[in-house]
Formats: structure tokens, sequence, C-alpha cells
């Protein structure tokens, strides 16, 4: 997906967020959410207008992540291990006590169709 918008994942600042509490592994569960998300914001999209959906939805997906309480957020700090929903909320992206966290990994593992 990244590839497919022009970016290169590891140096692309919107997938990048500090979380306080962030644990060093993600479940599952959230990296299909992360996934799902992306691919439906994308769906159906070419070049200019599937990068800007991309982008726009990886810093959606970053205010959610760093959002204390959000379902997100309990996925990447460990306080909840179930299934992914939608969360809303605000986030202070700047925490100095905060361990950065890729919104993306790109599911190495990913058994979908590719896009």
């Amino acid at each position: 997906m990244f590839n497919k918008a022009g970016l290169d994942i590891s140096k692309e600042p919107s997938n990048k967020v500090s979380v306080l509490g962030h644990s060093a592994n993600h479940p599952a569960e959230y990296h299909l959410g992360v996934w799902d998300k992306l691919n439906e914001a994308t769906r159906g999209l070419e070049g200019e207008a599937y990068t800007k959906a991309f982008k726009s939805e990886l810093t959606k997906l970053g205010v959610e992540i760093a959002t204390p309480g959000t379902r997100m957020n309990d996925l990447v700090t460990g306080k909840q291990k179930n299934q992914v929903s939608n969360s809303k909320g605000s986030a202070d992206r700047s925490s100095s006590n905060a361990k950065g966290s890729s919104i993306s990994s790109e599911r190495r593992n990913d058994n979908r169709t590719k896009q």
C-alpha cells in the first residue's frame, strides 16, 4: 500500500506516532484494523487520489492510535487484544514519555489479495 502511494514506509512522517505506554509487539487485530481502514479509504482510487486518501487515513489512524481509551490505542499499549472497532478521539502526539510506534507494518504475512 505504501509503494502504491509512492511513500517509503520507514520514512513517512504520518506513519510514526508517539504513544504513551506503547508495547513492542502489536497484536494481529491491530495490523488487521490498520490494513482494513487503509484499504477502505483507498478502494477504487489510483494515482494522486490514492496517495491523498492514503495519507489522510494514515493521519486519522495516528490520532486514534495516540488517543488513550480508543480501541486502537488499547491494542498498541497491550490493554486489549480483541477485535478492532472504529474509535474517535483526539491525541497529544508529542508526549515526552511516549514511545514511537509505526502505524503500518504492511502486514508481512498478508494473505489477502494485493491491491
